[in-house]
């Protein structure tokens, strides 16, 4: 399996998905007319029945229609089976940037633009934006969210299939990363859509303004360091726990690791947090920086003592030279440096970060 290939088949299908999603809704929409008719055959008025259904119902079918179009073409042209995993999660994670770049520029459009007028006597076409699918989430926060964390799903990925090729697989997508994760999610997108439902003037209080760009800005300065960690890493980083260590492992302090002590955990930290505050979701935002505080504050003492257990001094110095930067968070601490001395050719050895 060629590394080149894997990149190139991702990137492909990622951008792919950017671009059909949109192109698929512009040949829905161009072709209402006839699907209209289409209906009207079987005495069915698609107008109506497409206005009557709740819009995010209409939305949802949409996208599914795309899915299923997008899997059975994807069918027909990759056989090799890494090769069509890899196209199919990046194209999905394409399509829900596409979606949260349409949903922010469309509402970006109806806040600070000029609406297109209607023509008199003739009602607007359900599939000619969003606006409509989308009432009770006219706000360009969730559009922004689902670019930063589709975004962040598929460059997990990506700089893996750069860096570190002989150890990615499908999970490097960590779009199943763990039931906790996809709970925490869910749970999100509940708070925003009864907060956006039952409070919409709060979400567009200046306040929330100042909170929403604060986290675009955490979520970018997080995925940043993150990748950069990953990137400066190399061979060395791994998505999975290393029970044993394999050739050519070592102790990564220069660049980046040289002003954090796990760059990693540091900048999924930040942009965990930074995803809340984007969705000015107040609760989450508690609950999310607590919940990862308290997962990065277990798995960084975890990995200290087993780095400890296998580099010795050389870490011990490198921990005090190096802090983690991550509030209150200390790591493993050992009371005698003898008490580091690395352990023998078995001892496990757990990679950098995750």
């Amino acid at each position: 399996m060629s590394t080149n290939t894997v990149s190139i088949v991702s990137i492909v299908s990622f951008l792919s998905g950017i671009a059909l999603f949109m192109c698929f809704q512009i040949v829905l929409y161009s072709y209402y007319d006839y699907l209209q008719y289409a209906f009207e055959l079987v005495h069915i008025d698609l107008f109506s029945l497409i206005s009557n259904l709740h819009p995010l119902l209409v939305f949802g079918f949409v996208f599914t229609l795309y899915q299923v179009l997008s899997y059975v073409l994807l069918c027909s042209l990759v056989r090799h089976d890494f090769y069509f995993g890899t196209a199919v999660r990046s194209n999905l994670l394409g399509s829900i940037f596409s979606l949260g770049l349409e949903i922010s520029l469309v509402n970006y459009y109806s806040q600070y633009g000029h609406s297109t007028p209607a023509v008199p006597g003739s009602p607007p076409a359900p599939m000619s934006t969003l606006e409509a699918r989308l009432q009770f989430l006219d706000h360009p926060y969730s559009g922004i969210y689902l670019c930063f964390l589709s975004f962040f799903h598929y460059s997990e990925f990506l700089i893996m299939a750069l860096v570190n090729p002989g150890a990615v697989k499908m999970s490097s997508f960590m779009l199943n990363h763990s039931v906790p994760y996809h709970i925490a999610v869910v749970t999100s997108w509940i708070e925003y859509c009864a907060e956006m439902y039952f409070l919409s003037s709060y979400k567009l209080h200046p306040i929330s303004t100042l909170i929403h760009t604060t986290g675009i800005v955490l979520c970018f300065t997080g995925e940043f360091i993150r990748k950069l960690a990953i990137f400066t890493a190399s061979t060395n980083f791994n998505h999975i726990v290393q029970m044993n260590r394999k050739e050519g492992h070592r102790l990564v302090t220069d660049g980046i690791y040289s002003v954090f002590r796990h760059p990693s955990y540091v900048g999924w930290f930040m942009f965990s947090v930074g995803t809340q505050m984007i969705l000015v979701n107040p609760i989450c935002i508690l609950g999310y920086t607590l919940a990862s505080w308290d997962f990065f504050n277990a798995r960084i003492y975890t990995e200290e003592e087993a780095l400890i257990r296998f580099f010795g001094p050389e870490y011990i110095t490198y921990q005090k030279r190096v802090k983690i930067w991550i509030p209150f968070i200390k790591g493993y601490q050992v009371e005698r440096v003898e008490d580091a001395a690395p352990g023998a050719s078995g001892a496990r050895l757990i990679r950098r970060e995750s």
